[in-house]
């Protein structure tokens, strides 16, 4: 049977000119990290379909993946926060999306004229009439689940909104909007999750992404070179030392970011590669043993909670700073990652060879 005919809807309510959608009011905890597939998880649960959070990070890649920003004009900028998110660098956000059972079709707002704005907030309001979610997609993703004033007027859950937070309406545009459509062919899980041992071991094994030749120090270091350098500059004393009080915060948020992503990834890694194993008898052993490994370098990662080890700013009391202390047990941590990671990839490449 195709995706049209199974195809789920929200139950539409309206009072007066407010239209609203019921049955999605937040994310869960445990999916929230790489908001775009986060988004899409939290969307199909609420139309009834079996894409979990683990099961796209890790169908995509976005699991396996580690990326950080070389920097601007060579200097030493705090790790830009885009470095996890999976539209960046090597884009595993188009692989998730292709691994649901809906289309999915990107409409712009950024730069457009009012007319134009106009056309893609009515495509926005069909959408939601028709009892199915809007993504909002800006620098991250949010769920659009009602209007009023014909459109004008938009509410919404975010990635990180505590559950029951009162729904004020917004007035805003974001970047754009992608709005889904059902699929008339259902997207085959056996041939995906076959596919993505091979995509698994080509992103855990990539040196660098999203390079732009024309633009020095453009783009990301990935894989293990990366997370080598970021342990190395974790240690070095002297690049912290040059930073101001501003500068050192914006340096302690994109960190936290980085590290908070590479924890949910490699905790999803695991619980992917349990959840496939079963399905991929050739390969099961390898990984099985790969998710072993994943999951005790998650584990180590996040053996003092990952935000007591990366520490937000705002989680700082007032005249604390981010210490040395704490820069370089992250730093040494990431040392003993690395070597976990890889034996993870080895087992990875030798379950791929099982499946050729």
């Amino acid at each position: 049977m195709s995706a049209t005919t199974q195809a789920a809807r929200l139950q539409v309510t309206r009072e007066g000119t407010k239209v609203m959608l019921t049955g999605l009011t937040a994310y869960p905890g445990d999916a929230r990290t790489s908001t775009p597939i986060a988004t899409l998880a939290v969307l199909m649960k609420a139309l009834g379909e079996p894409q979990t959070y683990p099961y796209l990070m890790g169908v995509s890649g976005q699991a396996f993946r580690f990326q950080l920003s070389k920097g601007f004009d060579g200097k030493f900028d705090g790790w830009c926060g885009s470095s996890p998110h999976a539209n960046c660098g090597h884009n595993t956000q188009r692989i998730a999306e292709s691994a649901i059972p809906y289309d999915i079709k990107g409409l712009e707002c950024f730069k457009k004229s009012p007319e134009e704005i106009a056309a893609v907030r009515r495509s926005v309001v069909a959408s939601l009439d028709a009892g199915i979610p809007v993504i909002s997609a800006s620098e991250e993703c949010s769920i659009i689940i009602g209007y009023d004033e014909a459109g004008a007027v938009l509410f919404g859950i975010g990635p990180f909104d505590k559950p029951g937070s009162k729904l004020n309406p917004w007035r805003g545009t974001p970047w754009g909007f992608l709005v889904l459509s059902p699929r008339e062919k259902r997207p085959d899980r056996a041939a995906f999750i076959r596919e993505s041992i091979s995509r698994a071991t080509t992103i855990a094994k990539l040196t660098e992404s999203g390079v732009d030749p024309a633009k020095p120090n453009s783009g990301y270091d990935a894989g293990l070179p990366a997370m080598k350098r970021w342990s190395r500059e974790l240690l070095d004393d002297a690049r912290f030392t040059a930073l101001d009080e501003k500068q050192l915060r914006k340096v302690c948020q994109f960190n936290a970011w980085i590290y908070e992503g590479l924890v949910d990834g490699r905790r999803c890694a695991a619980l992917y590669l349990q959840e496939i194993a079963p399905e991929l008898p050739a390969a099961r052993e390898h990984l099985l043993q790969a998710a072993a490994l994943y999951e005790k370098e998650y584990k180590l990662l996040n053996a003092d909670c990952c935000t007591n080890i990366a520490p937000y700013p705002f989680m700082l009391k007032p005249g604390e700073t981010w210490t040395e202390q704490q820069r370089h047990k992250q730093g040494e941590l990431l040392k003993e990652a690395v070597a976990i990671e890889e034996q993870a990839i080895a087992a990875l490449e030798q379950a791929a060879a099982k499946l050729k």
